[in-house]
């Protein structure tokens, strides 16, 4: 691990220490009164050199799922007899630093989901947008507002195969191999064009809450499919949209 941030050991951002290795999520807290005396850390940057740390807590950063999002230590220069108070003293330190931390894993996510170029929609378990960046909004327009449902994202009744699209994008048989990752749909877009879009699905969790992000590339072709929809749903002499457009409207 490397040290990242501190307060009291200027210049030290940036450098690897083993007192980060002192924990993980199976023992998530460790002191050590005299790091000097220890030898897994006498020669460490941190003891060894100007910081001096003799008396050091640690504790885990975990993240919902356990996983070791980073550490968080607090040392002195000096040596000190100490036990379990320290150790529980930081531990709702820790709990805060966890949140903060995956809050801003999580703002960073979004930011990047929002710059990218595909379309990305992520639904919760009950079957509800909580997510579209800019792209997916661009693409699909209402459609893909936080709060609607995702049969109006992908209307079944555009589809050739409705049953097996309805479980690709409802059913959880991912681990006897029945969902696979992608398949093509047919979507209507911001304008109500008909289009054709490869998905791709990817199952997300967080603790015991389910749901599904859809990741969309618009493979309508440009010179045909697009034009034809078009043409067919407006009349030649008015440029007005016919009664198949409104009906196509309805149904979506």
């Amino acid at each position: 691990l490397r040290l990242v941030a501190s307060r009291g050991l200027p210049g030290a951002e940036g450098s690897d220490s083993a007192l980060g290795a002192l924990v993980d999520p199976d023992h998530p807290t460790a002191l050590v009164a005299d790091a000097s005396q220890d030898p897994r850390l006498r020669e460490d940057a941190l003891v060894a050199g100007e910081a001096g740390v003799r008396f050091f807590v640690t504790a885990a950063l975990s993240g919902p799922r356990g996983e070791l999002l980073g550490v968080l230590g607090v040392g002195d220069r000096r040596r000190r007899d100490a036990g379990a108070d320290e150790l529980a003293r930081i531990a709702p330190l820790a709990t805060l630093a966890a949140r903060a931390f995956e809050g801003a894993a999580l703002a960073r996510c979004r930011q990047a989901a929002e710059a990218g170029p595909s379309a990305i929609v992520v639904v919760e378990p009950g079957g509800t947008t909580i997510f579209a960046n800019a792209a997916a909004r661009d693409l699909l327009g209402p459609a893909a507002m936080p709060g609607q449902p995702l049969d109006r994202l992908v209307p079944l009744s555009l589809q050739p195969e409705p049953e097996q699209v309805a479980h690709w994008l409802h059913g959880d048989g991912k681990a006897h191999g029945e969902v696979p990752t992608a398949r093509e749909l047919r979507i209507r877009d911001a304008a109500g064009e008909l289009r054709t879009v490869e998905a791709v699905r990817c199952d997300w969790h967080d603790g015991g809450t389910r749901g599904v992000a859809l990741i969309l590339r618009d493979i309508t072709d440009p010179a045909g499919s697009t034009r034809e929809s078009r043409a067919a749903r407006r009349d030649a002499l008015t440029g007005l949209s016919t009664r198949e457009a409104l009906f196509a409207t309805i149904d979506s």
